[in-house]
């Protein structure tokens, strides 16, 4: 490069990257650690698989406890099958049968609604079946966390109102302004109209004008 020239770094985060994606200030994204004791059903599914029955499973339980947001995914995911013998084949038990000795460790991103004071209620979580564990990795002060598990969102608050929209990673990479999207998150997309849950393995690199407009489209 000749004298004079300049170099600027931008650093682009998940935190950054969904809030911009959702036109919401970071401190609307917030992100806890979840533990979770796994059957033996759940600890011989694929990554993708048990990455999407987690997130579904707390989207459901969770209607009470939090405050209306734009989406609600799990970003990472840890799992020790603890010696869980996994034949292949497909068990007919049900996934809610005694829980094995395997662990999954995953990180819950929730992206707050802009309308509304964000609130979590983190023991009504923490109570939930198969839950050893909950702790904030990056939880901002705006976000209203209680630990009473039977306090509720404000009345003007219900995450059945909740748009939980998804990112659909499906831009081609290499388009001028992408930016780096961490590597190995799986996003849910959930079409309109639909209770079908399609687990998108995100792309590495993904253009923000397209990726808003594609979100505009799914509200």
């Amino acid at each position: 490069a000749s004298a004079g020239s300049a170099y600027v770094t931008y650093e682009v985060t998940q935190k950054s990257m969904m809030a911009q994606a959702y036109k919401v200030p970071a401190d609307r994204v917030a992100t806890w650690k979840v533990n979770f004791q796994l059957t033996d059903v759940e600890a011989c599914m694929g990554d993708v698989e048990l990455q999407v029955h987690l997130r579904t499973t707390l989207v459901d339980q969770l209607s009470n406890a939090v405050s209306k947001y734009n989406t609600l995914q799990i970003t990472s995911l840890s799992v020790d099958r603890a010696g869980v013998k996994c034949d292949g084949r497909r068990k007919t038990r049900s996934l809610l049968s005694g829980f094995s000795e395997a662990t999954a460790d995953a990180t819950m991103l929730v992206v707050f609604d802009d309308e509304e004071e964000p609130f979590f209620n983190t023991a009504v979580l923490e109570s939930m079946s198969g839950v050893n564990s909950v702790a904030a990795i990056d939880v901002a002060d705006i976000v209203e966390v209680s630990t009473d598990v039977g306090e509720k969102p404000p009345a003007s608050s219900s995450s059945d109102s909740s748009r939980d929209t998804a990112l659909i990673a499906g831009i081609a990479g290499g388009i001028a302004g992408a930016v780096l999207l961490a590597a190995g998150v799986v996003l849910v997309m959930r079409s309109r109209g639909s209770s079908e849950a399609e687990a998108v393995p995100a792309v590495q690199t993904i253009n923000v004008d397209d990726l808003k407009a594609q979100l505009a489209h799914e509200v």
